[in-house]
């Protein structure tokens, strides 16, 4: 109906699974769409299939410190918030896709965050839990996208500089900005030593072919608990360019580009309880 009105040319078409990983348990069965758009009738056209350009869930996780149970922001205890179900759901919905005839489309995240605070409060749409987590859960989001050959991860506005929320910038949103600078970059390799610590380093080279990215994190599960920075030493080897080099760094920690710190200060000398 789209390409009747707007042509051939109008976008990618696309549908949402309507579940948070869990296609039996969406509003719809997820394959049962599959399944049409492969072989049903088309109700536009009369003919067999219609066309899908990309596939889509969401991924919540419920709060930070927390991975799975029955209830919803009650209990919040586990192994900290880690996509630890990320990588078997985009399995499952790749394989569901292979299995209809759709296995070159992509896959997407059309909405996803953290849900709840360690308080138990819902954090309207993942929106943010405050602390570094915010900066390394979204990188970790990041390496899990390269890792999974995920395309697109949607989350809710993080932004505060405007709007209802209108406030201190999120550690994850100065994440964010860093990481959308690597976003055309030809991703390199890494050898990644065995660390029984939570560190992940992504390394891309740029489209000019004379700038290489490096983003490393120390991935901070608890948010009552930020990780301490992390020596790291890397070697860079076989890079496209010679010469004289000039070298930048930026850092995100609990004194650069996070404001709870200062808010607790302030908190504690007001006597705010």
């Amino acid at each position: 109906a789209l390409e009747r009105v707007l042509g051939p040319e109008c976008g990618a078409i696309g549908a949402h699974a309507m579940s948070n990983g869990d296609h039996e348990g969406g509003l719809w069965k997820a394959e049962d769409l599959l399944q049409h758009c492969a072989n049903g009738t088309n109700t536009v056209t009369g003919k067999t299939g219609s066309r899908l350009d990309f596939f889509a869930l969401s991924y919540y996780e419920r709060a930070p410190g927390y991975l799975e149970s029955d209830e919803w922001g009650t209990n919040l205890t586990g192994d900290g918030a880690q996509l630890e179900l990320f990588d078997g759901w985009v399995k499952s919905t790749r394989a569901m896709l292979d299995r209809n005839g759709f296995s070159d489309i992509p896959i997407e995240v059309s909405e996803g965050g953290i849900l709840f605070g360690m308080d138990g409060k819902w954090m309207w749409h993942g929106l943010a839990p405050g602390g570094m987590i915010d900066a390394t859960w979204t990188a970790w989001v990041f390496w899990k996208l390269l890792e999974n050959k995920v395309d697109i991860w949607s989350r809710w506005p993080l932004l505060r500089t405007r709007g209802l929320f209108k406030g201190p910038e999120a550690t994850s949103t100065h994440a964010m900005r860093l990481i959308a600078e690597m976003s055309e970059d030809v991703r390199g390799a890494v050898d990644r030593p065995e660390d029984d610590r939570l560190i992940r380093v992504i390394s891309g080279v740029a489209p000019d072919g004379n700038t290489l990215r490096v983003l490393a994190f120390h991935h901070a599960i608890d948010v009552t608990k930020p990780t301490q920075p992390a020596d790291l030493e890397i070697d860079l080897e076989n890079l496209p360019f010679e010469g004289a080099v000039r070298i930048s760094k930026t850092v995100l920690d609990k004194d650069h580009g996070d404001f709870w710190p200062q808010w607790e200060k302030d908190r504690e000398n007001q006597r705010f309880t």
